[in-house]
Formats: C-alpha cells, structure tokens, sequence
C-alpha cells in the first residue's frame, strides 16, 4: 500500500479522562495533488523530521534503493535525490534523524 492514516490524539487524553478517542483520516492520494507519490511497499524506514516525513527503501517486487519525503502540513509527496554512493537496496531496515542527518542501519 501507499496510503497514509493520520491518528489524531488530541482527544485521546483530557483533563476528567472522559473522552479517550483517537481520530482517524486516511489521505486519498488518487486526486494527483499530493506531489509524486511514492510506489507501493513495505519493509520501508520511516522517521520524522521538522514536520516531514521521510521513508527510505522498502520492497515492492524488488528490493527498494529510494528517499521520500512527505510535508505533514501542506500534504505532499517529493522524491529526494540521494547522492553517491548509493546505499544498497534494503528493506526491513531501520532509520533515525541524528541532528539534521537520517542514520539507516541494517536491513536485507
């Protein structure tokens, strides 16, 4: 899949703990206005960074060498260039922003 369900928790905690309900809203990224959305996949790295979401690698029917970000507030997609050298395609792999650099460790 290559769909995003955003989970919304302002109402899950309140102050008398009545309200304890998580929104869900799936993105619909068939109206073409969300930038260059990214092929379908899983085993992907995902982290957060300045209100972006950054996914890197994955498998569809190949094992995945590729970076994209998505803007949390403006809801859309950009492909991202990675420079050389390539990192090998991987998936089931893990990433974390360090600073203002993303760290991918491991993988198949």
């Amino acid at each position: 899949m290559n769909d995003i369900n955003v989970f919304d928790f302002k109402g899950f905690v309140s102050s008398d703990g009545t309200n304890c309900q998580v929104n869900c809203v799936k993105l619909d990224f068939r109206t073409g206005a969300f930038g260059e959305v990214p092929s379908t996949r899983w085993g992907h790295a995902a982290a957060v960074h300045s209100n972006k979401l950054y996914i890197l690698g994955g498998r569809n029917n190949d094992d995945i060498n590729d970076l994209h970000s998505f803007d949390l507030e403006h809801k859309k997609w950009q492909r991202l260039e990675i420079g050389h050298p390539m990192p090998k395609a991987r998936r089931r792999h893990s990433a974390v922003f360090v600073s203002s650099s993303i760290a991918m460790f491991g993988g198949f």
